[in-house]
């Protein structure tokens, strides 16, 4: 085969099988605490403790995170409150 033919297979082989990132880790939570978010529009926060990435969703019921980031969020009890 030749150098070209060589590379063009190789080339095809690798459009065919794509690589797949790695999978991301869901984070462990600690004590967790599900909240309920009461705005109109999704929101993003940083957890203050833990560094997590929380996404906040208007049409779902509530959304469980780490205990240490659930005492900043409930600071605005117009925006979250704790589900019991």
């Amino acid at each position: 085969m030749s150098c070209c033919g060589h590379k063009r297979l190789q080339w095809q082989q690798k459009i065919s099988s794509p690589e797949v990132p790695a999978a991301i880790p869901l984070p462990v939570l600690e004590k967790p605490v599900p909240l309920r978010y009461h705005g109109i529009s999704a929101y993003l926060v940083k957890g203050h403790v833990t560094g997590y990435l929380y996404l906040f969703d208007p049409n779902e019921q509530s959304l469980t995170v780490d205990g240490r980031d659930a005492s900043m969020l409930l600071e605005d009890p117009q925006k979250f409150t704790r589900v019991d």
